[in-house]
């Protein structure tokens, strides 16, 4: 799917997506993607607690877009490091 696709798609689900494929400079890239998502967050929870519900609001989505090889061995990294193991039982084939 390309980038025009995938923007048309997910806001029929009720999300506001951003798209995160800077490899060059991807710590930033995602830094300040969730600096935004958090902010659009706080945003729609400010307005619903003062009464200002919005009706539907578009909820923030990060799209990580990376080569292949390379998400998969930063899952793997991120697993690891969460589940505190090998990260063996993400291994595919």
């Amino acid at each position: 799917m390309d980038q025009r696709e995938l923007i048309a798609l997910f806001p029929g689900y009720g999300y506001q997506p951003r798209i995160v494929e800077d490899l060059d400079d991807i710590d930033c890239d995602l830094s300040t993607s969730l600096d935004w998502a958090i902010g659009e967050i706080r945003r729609i929870q400010h307005a619903a607690r003062n009464g200002k519900s919005i009706v539907k609001p578009r909820w923030p989505m990060i799209i990580l877009r990376t080569p292949k090889v390379r998400a998969s061995h930063s899952l793997l990294e991120l697993a690891q490091r969460i589940q505190g193991g090998t990260g063996d039982q993400w291994k595919v084939g």
